[in-house]
């Protein structure tokens, strides 16, 4: 079946199903919220209800200039093609403004509060949906879809304790999302003072069963985020999301694991590490074998990320000093790796997205954007990439010469 008719199947019986849920749950749910008002506002206009406390004030900073090497001679003809907006979105990705200003961070704790559903909305006791703090929108009108909900709710699940709600948005969709994006919340919750009984958490991978073990949290104190859930605990308490991390936040992930017993911060090694895209479906280096021959000889290994458990992953990168590798989530393992470290992110002028060089700032790490040939006929941001091994050899002799090893 060609893959727009599949899509448009899709959409139908989303609608469909979402009809279906529409019509029941206002025969037998409850009433889906009407108002809407951030966290912040609603905490200090019913004090007897919830509070808001900051944990971080905002503040701005500096973001290193974007390092680029490779085929950057494709920059130009590919922003020729493109419309002047996106010219100047692409612009503001590859090259970002000297400061990135951070808002507060906060926890907002609510009295018979209720969380719903995966991409979540929080709902105060007086049936309020905050929407700094989720990104489920109740509106009659539109389609049904994750971000939007019409009709009623389920009726909620009542339990007692303080539940924390560590979702939000598609915190859970990969590896990075989940790592840099809904486990720095523990540090707030930490932060705030509020000593949480159970999590409402993206659960459905094995990474982050396993992520949230190694930081303390049992599949005893998890509860799944799922679609049609409704949540009454005797105190909810939400966080503001996290779009990109603090230095804070990187240093709580670092730090945690380091001081773990099975840690490899301490244990004098330092490799130089290649982490192969080899065995996923797209962004392969097609020619990797010509790249590993030549980074073997500068004293790399190569490793497949998808046969490590997380805590191999976190040994591993805790000894890294050198990573090279093709765009992917599993490189957000940089934020175990001690600072200094040196990072050649390979990728395409397709997918110019400025993830790792944000991270890697917060990390103290020098990075380098590597650019290869896209291969045509896969989509182009996931295309496959063909690398310039005499290019890349080049790009690494630029490091400094402690992390080389002579050929």
């Amino acid at each position: 079946m060609p893959r727009f008719q599949k899509i448009g199947l899709e959409k139908l019986g989303a609608e469909w199903h979402g009809w279906l849920r529409e019509r029941y749950y206002a025969a037998f749910g409850v009433p889906a919220p009407t108002v809407e008002m951030d966290s912040r506002q609603w905490a200090a206009s019913r004090p007897g209800l919830g509070q808001w406390i900051e944990v971080s004030p905002p503040r701005a900073e500096i973001i290193s200039p974007r390092k680029i090497e490779g085929a950057v001679d494709e920059l130009s003809p590919h922003l020729k093609s493109q419309s002047l907006d996106r010219r100047h979105r692409y612009l503001e990705e590859i090259h970002p403004v000297g400061e990135y200003h951070f808002d507060s961070e906060y926890v907002v704790s609510i009295e018979r509060g209720r969380v719903v559903g995966r991409t979540v909305a929080v709902i105060t006791p007086d049936n309020c949906n905050l929407t700094d703090v989720g990104k489920i929108q109740f509106k009659s009108q539109g389609p049904h879809g994750r971000w939007n909900y019409r009709g009623g709710l389920p009726q909620p699940m009542r339990f007692r304790g303080k539940l924390g709600v560590l979702s939000y948005s598609v915190c859970g969709m990969n590896f990075f999302h989940f790592l840099v994006e809904c486990l720095p919340k523990l540090r707030l919750f930490e932060e705030a003072g509020i000593e949480i009984d159970q999590f409402y958490a993206p659960y459905q991978h094995r990474y982050a069963k396993q992520l949230l073990e190694l930081f303390g949290v049992g599949s005893e104190q998890v509860i799944p985020e799922a679609a049609g859930r409704h949540l009454l605990p005797d105190q909810l308490v939400a966080c503001s999301p996290i779009s990109f991390p603090r230095r804070e936040a990187r240093q709580f992930l670092f730090e945690r694991m380091a001081q773990q017993p099975w840690s490899q911060v301490a244990s004098g090694k330092r490799k130089r590490i290649y982490i192969s895209r080899a065995k996923a479906g797209w962004r392969k280096v097609l020619n990797e074998d010509q790249v590993m021959a030549m980074l073997a000889r500068h004293g790399f290994q190569r490793y497949f990320l998808e046969d490590l458990n997380v805590r191999e992953q976190i040994q591993l990168f805790q000894q890294a000093e050198m990573i090279v590798g093709p765009h992917g989530a599993g490189l957000a393992n940089i934020v175990f790796t001690p600072p200094g470290a040196k990072v050649i992110e390979i990728g395409t002028v397709y997918r110019p997205f400025g993830y790792f060089h944000r991270l890697c700032t917060q990390c103290d790490h020098d990075m380098v954007w590597f650019l290869g040939q896209a291969v045509q006929g896969t989509r182009k941001e996931e295309s496959h990439i063909v690398v310039d091994v005499a290019q890349l050899e080049g790009c690494l002799a630029q490091q400094p010469s402690r992390y080389l090893v002579a050929a």
